[in-house]
């Protein structure tokens, strides 16, 4: 077939109207793409806006976890701060109490003199 016209095999892909498909001519080792329209730069541009879509996910998740783990420690913090009042309440109490007991153990030691 010297001097004739190069046969082209066409891809199944490429008759069924495909976005982007590969050729081969016949006899040479050339790969061609044919751009069958806009299809390719709109898969682009999906991809892409799914990309920024999942990191903007990633970035809600963390925020979401970082709220939560300052929330438990200002839980944590407020609960140490009630146990630390408690303990002081208790301990004022039983101060008094002893005061009133020594007050009576010197009030019955009077007394008896």
């Amino acid at each position: 077939m010297q001097g004739g016209k190069k046969r082209r095999r066409v891809s199944a892909t490429r008759k069924r109207g495909a976005e982007k498909v590969t050729c081969r001519t016949k006899g040479t080792k050339d790969r061609g793409t044919w751009d069958m329209g806009e299809g390719e730069e709109e898969e682009k541009e999906e991809e892409e806006e799914e990309e920024e879509e999942e990191e903007e996910e990633e970035e809600e998740e963390e925020e979401e976890e970082e709220e939560e783990k300052e929330e438990e420690e200002e839980e944590e913090e407020e609960e140490e701060e009630e146990e630390e009042e408690e303990e002081e309440e208790e301990a004022e109490e039983e101060e008094a109490e002893e005061e009133e007991e020594e007050e009576e153990e010197e009030g019955e030691s009077h007394e008896e003199a």
